[in-house]
């Protein structure tokens, strides 16, 4: 996963990620606030917003939140 942070904020943070699932490779910006907490866009390879891909729905209907794994997983991914 490749990480970008674009802003942040005591309050507030937003990263640019490119998710490679099966070998497709998806443009998302996962935000967050202390106000709303978490939200996740995913962006074609022109910046235009798209559908949640399948395997996004399905892992956060999985009882698991995509959203925090990501956070997690991009926080480690930043490190390296």
């Amino acid at each position: 996963m490749k990480v970008k942070l674009v802003m942040k904020t005591e309050l507030s943070w937003a990263k640019h990620l490119k998710i490679e699932v099966e070998g497709v490779t998806y443009n998302a910006r996962l935000y967050w606030d202390t106000h709303d907490g978490f939200d996740l866009s995913f962006y074609d390879s022109e910046g235009k917003p798209i559908v949640w891909p399948k395997w996004a729905e399905d892992y956060d209907n999985a009882m698991r939140d995509l959203h925090s794994d990501l956070d997690s997983m991009s926080d480690e991914s930043e490190e390296k």
